[in-house]
């Protein structure tokens, strides 16, 4: 509606509010949610699965060597070669590795404010629970039929 200031009542506030209109302010009044203790609670979560899936590797491993079943894994077999560690010892630097790792994966996706990153942090701690419960998966099998 069209109309000079006076002419029709309350016509000051309509020329006010739309002399005062851009999109920035409507878009200001609708605030980013806050999903942070979304991540937190996801991240947490993912840290926890590595926790679990590594401990369940490692106990299981020590089992099936002591069932005369011998690990496979030949990066793990050259990292213990390299370092002059035997097969167990070498597994539990590794498991402390890789718990680290996570550990600092998951605090950095729930501090980063940078979105990109916290979706890379989570992609690394999802990678890394799905490899290591399918370690854990293999490994319980073939304690369980060996």
């Amino acid at each position: 509606m069209v109309s000079r200031k006076g002419n029709v009542p309350g016509a000051s506030q309509r020329v006010a509010t739309s002399a005062s209109y851009s999109p920035s302010l409507i878009a200001g009044a609708f605030p980013r949610p806050n999903i942070g203790a979304h991540y937190k609670a996801l991240f947490t979560v993912l840290f926890s699965l590595c926790v679990i899936f590594s401990v369940t590797d490692m106990l299981s491993t020590a089992v099936a060597l002591r069932m005369g079943l011998v690990e496979s894994n030949f990066v793990l077999l050259a990292i213990g070669r390299a370092l002059g560690l035997d097969t167990i010892n070498t597994l539990g630097l590794t498991k402390i590795a890789f718990i680290t790792g996570s550990f600092w994966a998951a605090s950095y996706g729930v501090q980063t404010k940078n979105d990109k990153m916290r979706t890379r942090a989570l992609l690394v701690l999802s990678g890394l629970v799905v490899m290591l419960a399918i370690v854990s998966i293999n490994n319980l099998y073939w304690v369980t039929v060996g």
